[in-house]
């Protein structure tokens, strides 16, 4: 199954819901919804149950864990955000040995060289691809790194993903960051 498409969008758009989703937002559905969804430096994890066509998404902005201050807002941060969108899954009736990722975003969007540590693209990245291995769900398709931002659909009710890259630049002339 092919989780990157040119397509811009499928041909039923307008006899599926659609839902935006934000950063720092998690939807699921057990209803044919498709999911949209601009991504920078974030990550989302599309999760799709193969058995009963129960999907969700989340989209994250930090990797790890929030500590102190930073817990009034979770699911801005990917343990927290994956960890909520496996257990929203499986409230919906969604079975965990049935649920199959496909993980897109983390780009390193700024044309500056940037230390490691501040990496977050990369960090995200990290962060997504760990909990889905302790979470013991296989990643199927993704599409992680690089320069440029992604627009991303999702269908809930297929599993199907279309990537759109925002835009190809040199290092010299980066456009500026979307979508988180």
């Amino acid at each position: 199954m092919n989780a990157v498409s040119t397509l811009e969008a499928p041909e039923d758009a307008a006899s599926v819901r659609s839902q935006y989703v934000l950063p720092g937002q998690i939807f699921v559905a057990s209803e044919p919804t498709r999911f949209i969804t601009v991504l920078g430096s974030c990550v989302a994890i599309c999760l799709y149950d193969t058995d009963r066509g129960i999907g969700g998404l989340n989209h994250f902005l930090l990797p790890g864990e929030p500590r102190g201050s930073e817990e009034r807002e979770p699911l801005r941060w990917g343990v927290p955000a994956t960890d909520e969108l496996v257990r929203r899954l499986i409230e919906a009736g969604a079975r965990r040995a049935f649920l199959q990722a496909k993980v897109f975003g983390g780009a390193q969007i700024s044309h500056r060289e940037v230390p490691a540590a501040l990496r977050i693209g990369e960090r995200n990245v990290e962060t997504a691809l760990e909990v889905l291995r302790r979470q013991r769900i296989p990643v199927m398709n993704q599409s992680l790194g690089g320069a440029t931002g992604r627009k991303i659909i999702f269908e809930s009710h297929t599993g199907m993903v279309w990537a759109k890259d925002l835009g190809r630049h040199d290092r010299q002339g980066a456009p500026p960051a979307r979508g988180g």
